[in-house]
């Protein structure tokens, strides 16, 4: 006669058992197969990116003319960018921007009732708070506003220089 597992044991397995279906489970619903948007220098350029900072997936038109810029560092790095004035919302206001309707707003991580211009089909990217940007970031926002030569052009130091005063 076989002994039964004690049923302490049964209880953990169940645990351990169910613990991994849930992470297999999150895994298949949250994965998308997209990958967030990298580039090394050297390559070409690197293809539209489509998904932003935050994980949600990009709809972009293909002729991006106009653009809301919520945040500070969007707004001085379309003005860096040479494209400012593709800027016709600088306003955190969901009504005037579902009025307006920007090809694209770029938006900052945090801001509520995006998902409301999602559902309308405006393009959201959001975007790190300005304390944790980076110069992926400036090429991030190049590469959507196809202006990809500036955008190294604005991150590449010269040879024999530096961002930082001697």
């Amino acid at each position: 006669m076989q002994q039964q597992p004690p049923i302490k044991l049964k209880a953990n397995l169940f645990i351990i058992v169910a613990v991994f279906l849930a992470a297999a489970f999150i895994f298949i619903v949250t994965h998308r197969g997209d990958e967030p948007f990298t580039f090394v220098f050297g390559d070409e350029m690197p293809p539209m990116p489509t998904l932003d900072h935050a994980g949600y997936r990009l709809n972009l038109p293909e002729n991006i003319q106009t653009v809301a810029a919520l945040d500070a560092f969007n707004i001085v790095t379309m003005g860096i960018l040479g494209t400012y004035e593709m800027i016709v919302s600088m306003e955190y206001d969901i009504e005037e921007l579902l009025a307006l309707r920007p090809d694209i707003v770029f938006g900052t991580r945090g801001m509520h009732d995006l998902s409301r211009l999602r559902n309308a089909g405006i393009s959201v990217a959001l975007m790190p708070p300005w304390a944790e940007t980076t110069y992926m970031d400036v090429l991030f926002i190049a590469r959507i506003l196809q202006v990809w030569e500036r955008g190294l052009a604005v991150i590449t130091v010269p040879e024999g220089e530096s961002h930082h005063e001697q």
